[in-house]
């Protein structure tokens, strides 16, 4: 990428790096490290022509993400904390990552 003075980097983080719940800590902080590694990237790599950026979903509507949204309430305070302010589709996770990649 350096070489040719062109490229894109896609991380996967997560909404749990800027608003994890209870008994998420280990994964927030997880998400986190790939917050600020993207961070720290985009500036050693920018000048290149290469960026570099992460994607944070909320929780995706499927069957892993909704092991942890049993309880109502849950549903309601992951709906709040999301710009959209609703669950994710599966879907929309390849859109982000693709308009990233142009």
């Amino acid at each position: 990428m350096k070489e040719r003075k062109y490229g894109r980097i896609v991380n996967i983080a997560s909404l749990a790096a800027r608003a994890g719940g209870p008994g998420q800590s280990h994964y927030a902080a997880s998400k986190s490290a790939v917050v600020g590694f993207t961070r720290v990237s985009s500036m050693e790599f920018g000048s290149y022509g290469i960026t570099v950026n992460a994607v944070c979903p909320g929780i995706i509507v499927t069957e892993m993400g909704m092991n942890n949204l049993r309880d109502p309430e849950r549903v309601a305070y992951f709906e709040k904390v999301t710009d959209l302010h609703r669950l994710g589709q599966p879907r929309g996770r390849r859109r982000a990552r693709c308009v990233l990649c142009v």
